[in-house]
């Protein structure tokens, strides 16, 4: 199943490289994140551990299909994933606490497929979605060193985004596609995204 994923998006992506197309602009975004671990049935506070990302990036619009476009950026990131332990404090064996995380340094590169619908003259509503691939340097656990994520990381982007002349704001979630992690240890986690960033 995950050589089936990754095959379709790789596919996606090549058939959307040789599309006729045109540079808009290109761009820089700062990105607050929260991670969210998805395996948690009751609400728990911990479960939500915030970061940063910057995008570097450039936005192609489609020639013949007006509003049509396809962005592709480049990542650095810098953020924190909730750290699911069993058992508790008070002797549950089935309970999970987060009283630790996982902070991942890293890069990655996603390419999303949107569209723009025009809202004013110098105002426009987008949609947008698609791949997110990352690979994580380093793995820094709170608690004793640990070895059990993988470094590679596939998530599907998704979200809305206002411009405003050059500047642009971004709401995104971007859930895990793959299990990150190893072995039978189920890890996935859900990122919600708000970016600030501007067109040059």
């Amino acid at each position: 199943m995950k050589k089936i994923l990754l095959f379709f998006t790789f596919g996606l992506l090549s058939v959307l490289s040789f599309a006729q197309t045109k540079s808009d602009s290109f761009f820089v975004r700062g990105n607050y994140t929260n991670n969210i671990y998805t395996s948690v049935s009751r609400f728990n506070p911990n479960n939500y551990k915030s970061g940063l990302v910057i995008d570097f990036g450039d936005k192609h619009s489609f020639t013949p299909l007006k509003g049509l476009f396809l962005e592709g950026a480049g990542e650095f990131l810098f953020t924190d994933l909730p750290s699911a332990e069993m058992g508790s404090p008070g002797g549950d064996p089935d309970a999970i606490s987060f009283h630790s995380h996982i902070r991942e340094v890293g890069t990655g590169v996603y390419t999303v497929l949107g569209y723009d619908f025009r809202l004013g003259k110098n105002v426009r509503l987008n949609a947008f979605t698609g791949p997110e691939f990352r690979f994580l340097f380093k793995y820094y656990h709170s608690s004793p060193a640990r070895n059990l994520l993988h470094k590679w990381n596939l998530r599907w982007k998704a979200g809305l985004g206002l411009n405003v002349k050059k500047l642009n704001v971004n709401l995104s979630v971007s859930p895990d596609v793959l299990d990150r992690g190893k072995g039978i240890r189920r890890y996935r986690t859900i990122q919600l995204v708000l970016g600030v960033g501007y067109y040059f």
